[in-house]
């Protein structure tokens, strides 16, 4: 039997199909996500002129047919289309994604059989994540993020989002439990703010389980040692997510000498002030505030990514692993998917894992960010592709 997944890779939509030889991989353009672009392309060209000197005649020409100006990044940017969420529809042949860029954002359905695109509903400043559909019911919860950072659980209606959780928090990754009927369990970590108001950092994401109907709410894993991330139940209760370490933010370096360190504290100190900047902005915006982390995401620089609200040294966990360097994870190996029974057994399935999710013969399907497995009960992984940056996977068989 063919395996068949959709994966989004820093931003894009990809299928995957492999059969017994080299998987076949194939990326899709959103065509809402190309029409935004050609219409901000026509706009940026019919304006142009406002803001051009005489000396920038033949820079304006390379805009026109599609070089970058002094404005050509910035440009780039603003035209940039994310898609930020993938889910099973109600057919098949059909996969549900969320896209958004800096001015719209909004949900869609693509048939792969017709290539034809559908689009539910959209809304300007919205950002969808971690949609996930209830294969009994059709119901569809996500993430939605609000202008200032915080994120709530949502119900996915027919034209829009109804929010379910809310507080000063960061709430995402709902799944649904099955047999359980409206009930949902999902990740959340609580801001921390200083006097004036801004935030300072995030809690460590604890667990919560929650029933949509009653409102009744449990938290069902919290610790202050540990983030718990992507939590999903199966129909025996069985709890799995993964388990990383808490951090408040990033290690700083060791120095090599006394003297490195006095020399280059001036420059280190200003290039640590603008990483927390960016740290937070990444966190609370998910959007990074110097061109140079724009430039690492279009060139794929594996050295530090941005991964499910962390900024990873993937260098050091490529470096640190013994599998082969194209399959080498992204996520340090301390990134460990538990499997929690009822009476609280815990049991390791695998580490350096970035994602995961269960295909229609329950089998595991995991990525360490550049490696995608799939693991039948009592045996070995076996990997079915590589890429650049896994976000998320998504079993299609």
């Amino acid at each position: 039997m063919a395996n068949e997944l959709a994966f989004l890779e820093n931003g894009r939509l990809f299928f995957v199909r492999k059969d017994s030889g080299k998987p076949d991989k194939e990326e899709y353009h959103s065509q809402f996500g190309q029409e935004m672009k050609d219409r901000a392309m026509r706009i940026a060209q019919k304006n142009s002129w406002k803001n051009r000197t005489d000396g920038e005649d033949f820079l304006s020409s390379r805009q026109l047919w599609g070089g970058s100006g002094a404005n050509g990044d910035a440009d780039a940017e603003a035209m940039a289309v994310h898609i930020t969420a993938i889910a099973p529809s109600e057919e098949p042949d059909e996969i549900m994604f969320a896209l958004s860029t800096r001015v719209v954002g909004g949900l869609f359905v693509y048939n792969r059989a017709t290539k034809k695109e559908q689009r539910l509903f959209h809304k300007e400043g919205m950002i969808i994540s971690d949609l996930c559909r209830d294969s009994e019911s059709g119901k569809i919860v996500c993430s939605l993020r609000n202008a200032n950072g915080t994120a709530f659980i949502a119900m996915v209606g027919t034209s829009l989002c109804d929010q379910i959780t809310e507080g000063d928090c960061i709430d995402e990754s709902p799944s649904w439990v099955p047999g359980e009927e409206n009930t949902i369990v999902y990740q959340s970590a609580g801001v921390g703010r200083n006097k004036a108001g801004f935030a300072v950092g995030l809690s460590s994401c604890a667990i919560q389980k929650l029933n949509l109907a009653t409102g009744d709410q449990e938290e069902i894993l919290h610790s202050s040692e540990y983030d718990y991330l992507l939590p999903r139940m199966d129909k025996e209760g069985n709890l799995y997510y993964i388990r990383r370490p808490y951090q408040t933010g990033a290690k700083s370096a060791s120095a090599l000498t006394t003297l490195k360190d006095i020399v280059l504290f001036p420059f280190r100190l200003g290039r640590a002030f603008v990483a927390f900047l960016n740290f937070f902005s990444l966190t609370f915006t998910r959007r990074p505030l110097t061109t140079q982390d724009n430039q690492g995401a279009k060139t794929m620089d594996l050295e530090k990514v941005f991964l499910r609200g962390r900024m990873i040294d993937a260098g050091e966990a490529m470096r640190n692993s013994k599998l082969a360097p194209d399959e080498a994870p992204l996520v340090p190996s301390d990134w460990v998917l538990i499997k929690r029974a009822k009476n609280g057994d815990e049991e390791t399935i695998a580490d350096s894992v970035a994602a995961y999710d269960f295909d229609s013969e329950n089998n595991l399907i995991f990525t360490n960010g550049r490696g995608t497995y799939k693991m039948a009960a009592g045996k070995k992984p076996e990997l079915l592709f590589k890429s650049n940056l896994i976000e998320m996977v998504l079993p299609l068989s």
